[in-house]
């Protein structure tokens, strides 16, 4: 909250507004942050999605659709779910990697989501989000936030392929 510096408004709130009823999602407060890497929803009780104050007009559709697809599997309730069983099984290592590949299963189910409607130049755009969210990331001095914006590594190309290639996660796959 200390780092919040204003809710979106204009036109970006008409965007917004937009994508909510095109997902069929009741709207959430949207607040523009510094200093965020990327994108996240955030909050249990009263969800809210937080901006980077540097996220450019061009980018801000495909990724308020992103958060909004977590919010809409309800993935901030779901990771409740999986901090209490690493709390748990704080001792147990399978449950730590299984906690870490369900975030990944999270962010690749939502990317699915975001690019099914899009033609492969919007997927382009989107991947490229996706890579500077994660260039954001190694800024020096920056805290990062728990999203998966800002994957780096073997998981960010896996997930840049898949939204170049397409390729559907399976859902089933997803809860086993």
């Amino acid at each position: 909250k200390t780092n919040r510096i204003g809710e979106i408004s204009g036109e970006l709130k008409e965007i917004y507004l937009q994508v909510c009823k095109e997902r069929g999602v009741k709207p959430v407060p949207v607040y523009f942050a510094d200093p965020i890497p990327a994108a996240c929803l955030v909050g249990v009780f009263r969800p809210t999605i937080i901006l980077p104050l540097i996220t450019t007009p061009q980018d801000v559709k495909s990724v308020l659709t992103h958060e909004i697809c977590h919010l809409k599997n309800r993935d901030h309730l779901w990771g409740i779910l999986r901090l209490f069983c690493c709390v748990i099984h704080w001792f147990n290592p399978l449950v730590w990697v299984a906690a870490t590949l369900y975030g990944t299963d999270c962010e690749l189910h939502c990317d699915d989501r975001v690019i099914a409607p899009m033609s492969m130049s919007e997927r382009k755009e989107y991947a490229n989000v996706l890579v500077l969210a994660a260039a954001k990331k190694s800024k020096p001095g920056i805290g990062v936030v728990a999203t998966g914006m800002t994957m780096t590594g073997k998981k960010l190309q896996n997930r840049v392929l898949t939204v170049l290639k397409g390729r559907q996660t399976k859902r089933w796959l997803t809860i086993a």
